[in-house]
């Protein structure tokens, strides 16, 4: 979708399938930042969620219980290992399945 983004395409088939804004990121950021290699584009934006998540479960178990409950809470989603498999590569769910089939 990313790739059909740049193109000037829109967003193409695959939006039926998968949200689009994982997509949309992936686009803005290789658009904004000049990255031709997607793939590339798509580990930033993974790395750049994946802390985004750990600091929103921090602020908002920190909201419900105290600050070394959200601590450790932030911690475990940082580490978990569903959230780290293929950050470093790139891999998001669409890429898995298009590769794949």
């Amino acid at each position: 979708m990313a790739r059909n983004i740049l193109l000037g395409k829109g967003l193409g088939w695959q939006a039926l399938w998968f949200p689009p804004l994982y997509s949309i990121f992936i686009a803005a950021v290789s658009s904004i930042a000049g990255i031709r290699e997607l793939v590339f584009a798509a580990s930033l934006v993974s790395v750049v969620c994946g802390a985004g998540l750990a600091f929103a479960v921090y602020f908002l178990a920190s909201r419900l219980f105290d600050w070394k409950t959200a601590f450790c809470a932030a911690i475990l989603c940082a580490t978990f290992p569903h959230l780290l498999q293929g950050v470093g590569e790139g891999r998001t769910m669409g890429c898995r399945t298009v590769r794949s089939g």
